[in-house]
């Protein structure tokens, strides 16, 4: 009983001694802030700072609102600002040709393998000023690759081989065959075209307009060795016409390489046909070559010329016989 009293008097006088530690809720002037302290601190105002107190906690006033739906990543809508737009499709890729004329300057492919390293562009040949009145010029250029073109076209066409040819060097091509100047070829010299079988070649102007009268023939000359180097390209080899009457052979005719109706004989035209329908760029490393026989045969002007310059010898011959 006593100890019980000891007990009851201790709990008495411990709670008497303990000080008061309410807290009750203190609004700043302000009314954007608001913060706990203890009840025996002093009144909070407006230009309290948050270091005042270590205990203090300060925020934003809070507004009762109701709770939105969480959003789940199925539900997500992306901003429209955001929305990604798919790239637009590679345009389709440019159609390759059969071949590329390069009528123009280098770089020449395979020049050198073939040539012997010094090619030019054909209108730097000092072989046909006379098929222009000098240099060519701007024009004269332009209209000679075009009917050169034209020409090689209308051989293969007249073969029953049609072709796609660009003289555009940056449009994809299969094969390249080059016309030139101030070269020959580095293994046969004096041909009028050497071409690597199932690659490039290259036609050798200086050579051919050795062989033309005229400018007409010339371009005519041009486009026959021409067609004939890229049957070469195209992997058919000299293995048809021994004749020369056609543009397949290796040794040609003069009489053919000016004709306007010359073609490929019937059998190269076939093997022609065949290896372009095959698509076939493998290259065997042969080079062929074309050679023009026989002598051009004098234009009736150019034989007029020497008649009238035999009658005026022999008419001055008389002369000087009779003063004797």
């Amino acid at each position: 009983m006593t100890a019980f009293k000891y007990l009851a008097m201790s709990g008495l006088i411990c709670g008497l001694l303990a000080p008061s530690a309410l807290a009750a809720p203190i609004s700043s002037t302000s009314g954007d802030w608001w913060w706990w302290s203890p009840a025996y601190a002093s009144a909070a105002t407006s230009n309290w700072a948050p270091d005042q107190s270590a205990n203090s906690f300060s925020g934003p006033s809070v507004t009762t609102s109701t709770p939105t739906a969480p959003v789940f990543l199925s539900n997500y809508v992306p901003d429209t600002a955001a929305t990604v737009v798919a790239p637009t499709p590679a345009p389709a890729s440019t159609p390759v040709a059969d071949a590329n004329l390069n009528l123009g300057s280098g770089p020449y492919p395979l020049e050198s393998t073939i040539t012997t390293g010094n090619a030019q562009p054909w209108y730097n040949s000092s072989q046909i000023a006379s098929f222009f009145g000098g240099q060519p010029t701007a024009q004269q250029v332009s209209s000679f690759d075009n009917v050169v073109m034209q020409r090689v076209e209308q051989t293969f066409q007249q073969s029953g081989v049609p072709i796609t040819l660009t003289l555009n060097s940056s449009d994809p091509a299969a094969h390249t065959l080059s016309l030139v100047s101030n070269t020959t070829s580095n293994s046969t010299p004096g041909v009028i075209g050497m071409t690597q079988i199932g690659a490039s070649g290259f036609s050798f102007i200086d050579q051919q307009a050795h062989s033309a009268q005229s400018l007409d023939q010339l371009e005519w000359i041009v486009a026959h060795n021409i067609s004939h180097e890229l049957m070469l390209s195209f992997g058919v080899g000299e293995n048809y016409d021994q004749t020369g009457n056609y543009i397949d052979a290796r040794n040609a005719n003069w009489a053919m390489m000016v004709d306007p109706n010359a073609t490929f004989s019937q059998a190269a035209a076939q093997a022609l046909q065949a290896a372009l329908s095959s698509n076939s760029t493998g290259t065997t490393g042969v080079q062929d070559a074309q050679l023009i026989n026989g002598q051009p045969v004098p234009e009736p002007t150019t034989v007029a010329c020497w008649l009238a310059g035999l009658s005026a010898a022999a008419l001055m011959r008389r002369k000087l016989i009779g003063t004797r």
